[in-house]
């Protein structure tokens, strides 16, 4: 049995965390701001926790933003949850991959959850 905490990094099924989705879906820009990092994540040649955090820094720049305001719709689109390991250790123990694929399904599913 995997315990809760980590099932997230193990497994790509997981439960998102409501209260957290619903101060996700608090922030208006957050869909935008999660959409954008799809791309930006998606052209990082070399994947690292270094690379994604500049991909995080460089979608925020372009949202007009802080790079903070994006950690933790970021932080619930990969884990379901509001809190847990180093999100750079997080993005690169996930990849690139599992990254983008994690975003591309919650984005869409954000306005349909609660």
């Amino acid at each position: 049995e995997v315990p809760d905490a980590i099932r997230f990094l193990l497994e790509n099924e997981f439960a998102y965390d409501l209260a957290a989705v619903e101060k996700v879906k608090s922030n208006a820009q957050a869909g935008a701001s999660l959409t954008a990092m799809v791309g930006h994540f998606s052209a990082v040649a070399e994947w690292s926790s270094e690379a994604a955090k500049e991909a995080i820094a460089a979608t925020a720049a372009e949202q007009g933003v802080k790079a903070g305001q994006l950690m933790f719709p970021l932080r619930v689109a990969l884990s379901g949850k509001s809190g847990g390991p180093d999100l750079g250790a997080m993005l690169a123990y996930l990849g690139r991959e599992r990254s983008v694929s994690r975003l591309q399904r919650f984005i869409p599913q954000l306005s349909s959850m609660l």
